[in-house]
């Protein structure tokens, strides 16, 4: 086994539809079945990077519940900084949660300000949004969507990408994306400047996808202080040196169209 390898899902969201037992043991399933395909440690926490959008706030009601027992077989407990917490099962299993906000920018992107516990309003423009997130400690990651890089949008980030910082500015990919589909331009493009991508999951609001989280991300290599995962991770990620390993596997097709049919119903339902 390898040691000092770690895999972080740069991109997960808890919905209140999810089963809370179902959400952190699919996680945990994922996480081991990942690290036994890659020769890692099977044993060793996974990481969730938690990408909430403006009214959720999951990660600080389950840092409000660390120290007690937890019905579902899951309980918390406290680290040494406010931005991350391990989540633990009865009869053994960890998992490491860190905080982290998604924003939406006026435009229709989104930047996710990764591994801090702060607020960041949505509805402003992307270049402001982008220097709010990068005054702050959070990793800054411009996320892949679907129809969110085309047309003016994409003109707009690729235009962006030439002033983005590699080490402080990330590409992120996710495992909705479609097999076969086209990899964006805008990756190619931003590796050539040296930017890293930081894939995720990104799970969708509907209880079947609960289980989803920890099935892709990427392997981040050095010792990790479990204390401080979140200050750890972030400086982890800014030192890379190169594109880290990705694992996973991206979404069928068959899915991809279910999921964009019932995201676009959600929406309507949700606009009325």
């Amino acid at each position: 086994m390898t040691s000092d390898s770690h895999l972080v899902d740069a991109h997960v969201h808890f919905y209140g539809v999810y089963d809370r037992a179902r959400f952190f043991g699919g996680a945990l399933a994922n996480f081991r079945a990942a690290a036994v395909a890659m020769g890692l440690d099977p044993a060793a926490p996974g990481y969730l990077m938690f990408s909430e959008a403006a009214g959720d706030h999951y990660f600080r009601q389950f840092r409000d519940e660390a120290g007690r027992p937890g019905a579902d077989g899951w309980s918390f407990r406290h680290t040494q900084e406010c931005d991350s917490l391990i989540a633990a099962r009865t009869g053994g299993g960890e998992i490491v949660l860190v905080a982290g906000r998604q924003i939406a920018t006026v435009e229709g992107l989104e930047i996710l300000a990764l591994g801090a516990d702060a607020e960041f309003p949505d509805g402003h423009g992307f270049a402001w949004t982008l220097k709010d997130v990068l005054a702050s400690e959070a990793l800054a990651v411009v996320p892949w969507g679907f129809g969110k890089w085309w047309f003016g949008r994409g003109r707009l980030l690729s235009a962006a990408l030439d002033g983005f910082d590699p080490g402080r500015v990330f590409l992120g990919d996710n495992s909705g994306r479609p097999r076969g589909f086209l990899r964006p331009a805008l990756f190619a493009h931003g590796r050539a400047l040296g930017l890293r991508v930081l894939p995720g999951t990104d799970p969708l609001p509907f209880a079947h996808e609960a289980g989803k989280a920890g099935g892709f991300g990427f392997v981040l290599e050095g010792a990790l202080d479990m204390e401080r995962p979140a200050e750890a991770i972030r400086a982890g990620a800014r030192a890379l040196a190169d594109q880290p390993r990705a694992y996973g596997r991206l979404e069928t097709w068959g899915r991809f169209a279910r999921h964009q049919v019932a995201m676009q119903a959600r929406k309507r339902r949700r606009a009325s």
